[in-house]
């Protein structure tokens, strides 16, 4: 038997050159295993003497050699998934939990896009995995009010949402040199118009600003 070194590949022992790229054939040498208790020949991968039944130290060795290699292969791919698994955290915190930095118009109004479709997801889950509490009014009639779970898990949602939306314009606000106290203004009867028509139609500061570099420079 002959063995391409280059194309990595077995041939037989008539074939003097690899027919892919030409290289001259290696032969492969067989390698002889005895029994160290009884002298027979056995395979390297085997694991007992078939004729004393002596174990095979070298099949011993090799196979706690392909443990110790899978442990560590699998101790690798761990470690690989949760730098992933915290590459994703940090990527959230940056683009939806951040309140320093500038945010771009188009940015800002598809994250705000995305955070609003997702609340409304959620909250229509929680209506319907949460019973309306029934119960009577003051003239006898039958009404219905969500309950208190119901109410719970829409608050917590409500909430990070809430501070979610206050990130994104904190930092849309430092895109147009504005400072991010001034999110307070949607807290204002018709000055939070205002303040929404700003952020969405209003350019940002060319170059960097004392909040940061431009954002559409970086990209």
């Amino acid at each position: 038997m002959k063995k391409c070194s280059q194309c990595n590949q077995n041939f037989s022992d008539d074939v003097a050159f690899c027919p892919k790229c030409g290289r001259k054939l290696d032969e492969i040498v067989e390698e002889k295993r005895f029994c160290s208790k009884c002298g027979q020949q056995i395979d390297i991968n085997t694991k007992f003497c078939p004729k004393c039944g002596a174990p095979n130290e070298m099949a011993t060795k090799q196979n706690g050699l392909d443990s110790a290699m899978k442990i560590i292969n699998n101790e690798i791919l761990k470690n690989k998934n949760d730098i992933e698994k915290n590459d994703v955290v940090q990527m959230i915190r940056e683009k939806y939990l951040s309140f320093s930095g500038r945010l771009n118009r188009k940015a800002y109004i598809i994250r705000g896009l995305i955070v609003y479709v997702i609340m409304m997801i959620l909250l229509a889950i929680v209506d319907v995995l949460f019973e309306d509490e029934i119960s009577f009014d003051e003239f006898g009639m039958l009404t219905t009010s969500p309950g208190t779970a119901e109410l719970f898990f829409t608050f917590i949602i409500c909430v990070i949402g809430i501070v979610i939306m206050v990130s994104l314009g904190v930092r849309r606000l430092h895109d147009l040199n504005r400072t991010g106290w001034m999110i307070l203004l949607n807290c204002v009867p018709i000055a939070n118009l205002a303040l929404s028509v700003y952020m969405v139609f209003f350019k940002g500061t060319e170059g960097g600003n004392e909040y940061g570099p431009d954002p559409l420079q970086m990209k």
